[in-house]
């Protein structure tokens, strides 16, 4: 696997200043936390998977999945695409070749914060340009299935008449999909997934055969320290976004919990941003 992806980097050691920087992202980008910034982007088949050969373990899964999940679940919930299917499975912990993002670096950040490893260590929120990854994507199937040659940036490759033509071919690209049908922590956590052509080439593997000249216009790597994580966590949780509203029910709930510990641990932190928004003339803080 190829082991140097050519991106951008921006460190901040400030909270506030990450926020004002997250503001310079128009709407085509997508946002994935990780909690320690020396984790490289892979998919779970590839976590899952080493040393086999990805592309039968996929294929594996997928049928088995799908010969079984129906004991599961109730008739308005069975997928009726393939691209369903791959989300109901990502879903439910099945190793897949679809990564998970979001269009908001505030749940991207949250999830990187939570995940954090160590307070020595940093923990990083990736960015990538959506449109350019389906441009590059799209220039990409129309080399290897002349039929689709009328593909353009407007077509959507998540359209089953469309996914299912390429979506199992050999075809090198990082392409951003999502089912018609999502689900209500999809929707909630405002997600979108990246998904790897060749899945024996690794999500790297097919990002790095893109124009890499242009890998850094399109690929950011924020990189915020896990001492603000407290400060971060907090200041989230006033926006509402923690577990509770990310994983909806009484999962999700009860683990948004731990989030409050992580604030009583720090009460320092807390006590500090009482002060200051007192000094600052805010009377409910």
């Amino acid at each position: 696997m190829p082991e140097h992806l050519d991106h951008s980097l921006e460190k901040f050691q400030d909270w506030d200043q990450a926020k004002i920087f997250f503001r310079r992202f128009s709407p085509g980008w997508a946002f994935r936390g990780q909690g320690n910034s020396n984790w490289t982007l892979t998919t779970s088949i590839e976590r899952a998977g080493t040393g086999l050969d990805l592309r039968n373990a996929e294929s594996d899964l997928f049928d088995a999945f799908t010969r079984a999940a129906h004991q599961y679940l109730d008739s308005n919930n069975v997928p009726t695409t393939t691209l369903e299917w791959f989300a109901l499975m990502q879903h439910h912990g099945t190793p897949t070749r679809l990564l998970d993002w979001t269009r908001s670096p505030y749940v991207a950040s949250y999830f990187a914060f939570e995940d954090a490893e160590s307070s020595k260590e940093n923990c990083a929120v990736w960015a990538i340009d959506t449109t350019w990854c389906k441009v590059q994507a799209i220039s990409n199937i129309k080399k290897s299935l002349p039929a689709l040659g009328d593909l353009d940036i407007k077509t959507d490759l998540s359209a089953q008449k469309y996914f299912d033509q390429f979506f199992f071919r050999e075809i090198d690209m990082v392409v951003p999909v999502e089912p018609y049908r999502q689900n209500q922590r999809m929707t909630t956590q405002q997600g979108i997934f990246l998904s790897m052509g060749i899945v024996n080439r690794g999500f790297l593997g097919n990002l790095l055969r893109y124009q890499t000249n242009e890998l850094s216009e399109h690929i950011v790597k924020i990189e915020l320290p896990n001492t603000l994580r407290a400060e971060a966590l907090f200041d989230l949780y006033k926006m509402n976004v923690n577990r509770a509203t990310l994983f909806p029910g009484i999962d999700g709930f009860a683990q948004s919990l731990r989030s409050i510990l992580v604030m009583q641990r720090d009460n320092d932190f807390i006590r500090g941003w009482v002060e200051r928004n007192k000094r600052n003339g805010f009377p409910y803080s």
